[in-house]
C-alpha cells in the first residue's frame, strides 16, 4: 500500500472543519460503465439542458477543450487547440507515472474524511494542462454529471498552467432534478510563473 493511501486511511473518520457531517456509507460506490462518446451523441436533450444551466455546451463549440464524466466513466476527453491537453485523471496517472509532481501536492489527503475518501474510493476526474507560452483561445469546459440515484462520485482533478500560458476553465457539476447524489470534487491547480489561469464553477 502506498504512503498516500496509508495517510488517507488514517483520516477516514476525520470530520470536515465546516459544514454538515455527511454519512458517506449512505451512498452507492459503484456504477454501470458508460461508453466513450466522442461527439456527445448519446446525451439526451434533457441532459444537454441541465448541462447548459451550469455553463457546459454539449457540442463543445467555442471551447478549447472538453471533458465529460458520467457517473464514474470519462465519456468525452477532447482538446481542440494545439498545446492544450485534456484527459481523465486515470489516463493521466498512467501516462505520467502517477503524476508525482502534482498528486496531493496542493491539498493534504488527510484534510478530512472527504479528501481521504477521494483517494480511497477514487472515481476518476479530469487532467487539464496548457503548455508553456500557450494562450487558450477559448475556455476548456469540464462537466461532472451524476445520473444514477444515490451514487457517490469521488473525483480528483488536476489543472496545470505552464509558464507564460493562459487558461480559463468552466466547470459544472450536474444531477437531474429530484435525485440524491453525493459528489466529492478535489481540484489541485499548479500555476507556473507568468501564467494566467481562471476557473469558473
Amino acid at each position: 500500500m502506498s504512503e498516500v493511501k496509508k495517510r488517507a486511511e488514517s483520516a477516514q473518520g476525520k470530520k470536515a472543519a465546516y459544514g454538515t457531517d455527511i454519512d458517506l456509507s449512505s451512498f452507492k460506490k459503484s456504477a454501470a460503465p458508460h461508453a466513450y462518446d466522442a461527439k456527445s451523441n448519446s446525451l439526451s436533450e434533457e441532459q444537454k439542458k441541465y448541462m447548459a444551466e451550469v455553463g457546459i455546451i454539449a457540442s463543445g463549440d467555442l471551447r478549447s477543450g472538453n471533458f465529460l464524466q458520467m457517473d464514474h466513466s470519462a465519456v468525452n476527453c477532447s482538446a481542440f487547440q494545439k498545446g492544450v491537453e485534456v484527459m481523465s485523471s486515470v489516463e493521466a496517472l498512467r501516462k505520467y507515472d502517477g503524476l508525482k509532481e502534482y498528486w496531493w501536492k496542493a491539498i493534504d489527503v488527510m484534510t478530512d474524511k472527504y479528501t481521504a475518501n477521494a483517494e480511497l474510493s477514487f472515481n476518476n476526474g479530469y487532467f487539464i494542462r496548457v503548455g508553456e507560452g500557450i494562450k487558450a483561445k477559448f475556455p476548456v469546459q469540464a462537466c461532472l454529471y451524476i445520473g444514477e440515484e444515490g451514487l457517490a462520485q469521488n473525483v480528483h482533478n488536476i489543472l496545470v498552467a505552464e509558464a507564460g500560458s493562459e487558461l480559463h476553465v468552466i466547470t459544472g457539476c450536474d444531477v437531474p432534478i429530484g435525485e440524491t447524489q453525493g459528489g466529492e470534487c478535489h481540484d489541485e491547480a499548479q500555476q507556473h510563473p507568468g501564467c494566467d489561469k481562471g476557473v469558473g464553477t
